[in-house]
């Protein structure tokens, strides 16, 4: 759905993804391992062959927003760019550490079910580089090493 104009939010991707159509085509985050097709669905229906899709910005590499990465870049050849401080958890070169307690033993379960195959960036951000016409913040959010663009 097409929620400002040049910027549509792809339902039933679980985590947020948006397309911006207004530029060169960018997806912002490529939501769980079965959001490719649904994101491709997407593509098609505004009339965009997979490969008009260039630039893929991963705001943090929480397998919600990175398990559909690996499959959506092998079909698309989109980039992908990410923040620094988290390039090396979306590689899987370093694994993500966990909370301690209880929400740690919940997060270490969660993860079995939930994983994203290692993808290597294309694109490393730091604070205030531009990407697709988007300047990139590095936030802290729920990920401590978030970026929004």
């Amino acid at each position: 759905m097409e929620i400002a104009p040049g910027i549509h939010w792809i339902e039933g991707t679980k985590a947020n993804c948006y397309l911006l159509t207004d530029r060169e085509l960018t997806l912002i985050d490529a939501g769980m391992s079965r959001n490719p097709k649904k994101i491709l669905a997407y593509l098609s229906k505004l009339k965009y062959q997979p490969s008009d899709l260039k630039t893929v910005i991963i705001t943090h590499a929480h397998p919600d927003h990175t398990g559909g990465l690996a499959q959506l870049t092998r079909l698309t050849g989109a980039k992908v760019a990410i923040h620094s401080a988290d390039a090396d958890y979306l590689s899987g070169t370093r694994k993500f550490p966990y909370p301690k307690g209880g929400i740690g033993i919940l997060f270490r379960i969660l993860s079995f079910f939930m994983k994203a195959k290692p993808v290597r960036p294309d694109i490393i951000l730091n604070e205030n580089d531009t990407i697709s016409g988007l300047t990139v913040i590095h936030t802290r959010a729920h990920a401590w090493k978030h970026c929004t663009v």
